[in-house]
């Protein structure tokens, strides 16, 4: 994270924090510590400390050491200021989480908030995937409850991953066998004993639903009475 500013404030006593030291670091030992020391001659109320050149890493600790009164607390707060050099399309403290904003624009490199709105699939503050369940703009829609498995489905467009359940099929598993079909993949046909017209078997289970026709038997009228 670069940091262009560093800034303190202390409520009394301001001469004592005349000389002090302030640094910045990482949580990475291979990183050198960026090291700034007041050599003004009285204490001022407040302090802005600019880096030069601008810090160039992820800054974790802040250490502000006084010349004097090391016994006494000389400062109220420290604020740290500045903006990530983040490449395209990436976020977060290390720049180690990707964006998912419309369009693919790019998202605020702190928050991963995206000025465009977030890509379909995400939502929230933070675009961050659609839970389970649920899929397309805002993550508004749910997935079929006819999807095989564990009901998931493509937070984007709601495509089932598994598959769908017996009787269904299509890419959001919404449609029912048609007429004469049934079972995983629609992949069964209907006995050509079932009684009735329209559907003859029951899109999930091939049972006919209407009976059968005379000389058969079974919830499938595939056996021929004895």
């Amino acid at each position: 994270m670069a940091v262009p500013s560093l800034r303190g404030t202390n409520n009394c006593c301001k001469d004592r924090l005349a000389g002090f030291t302030l640094t910045a670091q990482s949580d990475s030992s291979t990183t050198t510590p960026y090291s700034y020391t007041d050599s003004g001659g009285s204490g001022q109320d407040s302090y802005t400390v600019v880096p030069s050149p601008r810090i160039s890493f992820p800054v974790s600790l802040v250490r502000f050491v006084t010349a004097h009164y090391t016994n006494i607390l000389s400062l109220c707060e420290v604020f740290v200021f500045g903006e990530t050099n983040c490449p395209a399309g990436q976020f977060g403290l290390r720049c180690e989480r990707q964006c998912n904003c419309a369009n693919n624009g790019n998202c605020f490199v702190h928050s991963g908030g995206c000025p465009s709105g977030c890509a379909i699939g995400y939502t929230g503050e933070d675009c961050s995937e659609c839970e389970a369940g649920r899929y397309g703009a805002d993550c508004l829609l749910s997935c079929s409850a006819t999807c095989g498995g564990d009901d998931s489905c493509d937070r984007a467009d709601g495509a089932c991953s598994q598959g769908c359940d017996p009787g269904y099929t299509g890419t959001i598993c919404a449609t029912q066998c048609v007429a004469g079909k049934y079972g995983a993949g629609c992949s069964e046909t209907c006995s050509v004993h079932c009684a009735g017209s329209g559907d003859p078997c029951n899109h999930v289970t091939g049972h006919c639903d209407n009976g059968c026709e005379p000389g058969y038997r079974r919830n499938k009228c595939d056996r021929g009475e004895v």
